[in-house]
């Protein structure tokens, strides 16, 4: 029973059943549907012991960084077939600057940062030039897609093929340099509505 550490009632009835004999140990484990070693730790204290958090240890790949992101900020340059995969990213570590970690480690920090943030990239100057290169059946597309429009949707909307629709994704895509709908979305909203024309 998961509420014995957050119901102070019911471990201070644990406690004082046991203690006075009115229970034998392995009738309170039954009887309260907790671990003999739950047990242990409700007749030893008085309430409920905190848990002190560790702090999380350093990653080897910290020092490196400032790196990774000057790499994928200069990724941001150029067309995304040319862009560095994790594992390019990887060996240039392990190659240029004498990172001795495993591959691993490196792939899980790029995917963290490429996908959890994806606006560290995304200046709304860069979403601003993005949305100026769009054409109008274009820009039309993404204020559906940003509404919630699924392409068939908008081919319904727009009155155009789903295929269209989805080459006009793709497009939208490629001049915002978007990786999904949803970095999409989130460049969008980032915008203000002043610098929408």
């Amino acid at each position: 029973m998961t509420r014995v550490f957050t119901d102070m009632e019911i471990w201070v009835e644990v406690r004082r059943r046991v203690l006075t004999g009115e229970l034998s140990k392995r009738a309170a484990c039954r009887e309260y549907e907790i671990h003999w070693q739950t047990l242990g730790k409700i007749l030893s204290h008085s309430e409920p012991p905190g848990y002190q958090q560790t702090k999380p240890r350093p990653s080897i790949v910290d020092p490196f960084v400032p790196i990774i992101e000057d790499i994928l900020k200069s990724d941001r340059q150029v067309h995304r077939k040319q862009r560095h995969t994790a594992r390019r990213i990887f060996e240039r570590l392990r190659d240029e600057h004498g990172y001795v970690g495993g591959e691993t480690v490196a792939r899980a920090y790029c995917a963290h940062y490429g996908i959890e943030s994806p606006s560290l990239f995304d200046s709304v100057e860069d979403i601003v030039a993005g949305l100026t290169r769009l054409t109008e059946r274009e820009r039309q597309v993404l204020d559906l897609l940003v509404k919630g429009h699924s392409s068939r949707g908008i081919s319904d909307h727009l009155g155009i093929r789903v295929k269209t629709v989805e080459a006009h994704r793709s497009r939208v895509n490629d001049k915002m340099r978007a990786r999904d709908v949803a970095h999409l979305i989130r460049m969008c909203v980032a915008v203000p509505e002043t610098e929408l024309v």
